[in-house]
């Protein structure tokens, strides 16, 4: 079976969807998290097409709600200080 980001929610509407509209910084740091893991955990030759999509998703998401997080955290990983 093919695995699709189907039903995909904006940041906001997840939060809403999820009833944390008051706690959106839970929501944004799973978020990240799920991210990194992805991005740190799974090799490329062992990624598909599925999961750049998810991988592509949550990295646009990230980068339109807190673009200065996703920044900071691509940072650390490239070894770059300051």
């Amino acid at each position: 079976p093919e695995l699709a980001v189907e039903g995909f929610l904006g940041f906001s509407d997840a939060a809403r969807e999820l009833e944390v509209t008051r706690q959106e910084g839970v929501l944004l740091r799973y978020l990240s998290e799920v991210y990194k893991a992805l991005v740190q955990n799974v090799p490329a030759e062992q990624r598909t097409p599925e999961l750049d999509e998810v991988i592509a998703t949550l990295r646009a998401t990230l980068a339109v709600v807190d673009t200065s997080l996703l920044r900071e955290w691509e940072r650390m990983r490239d070894g770059v200080t300051g």
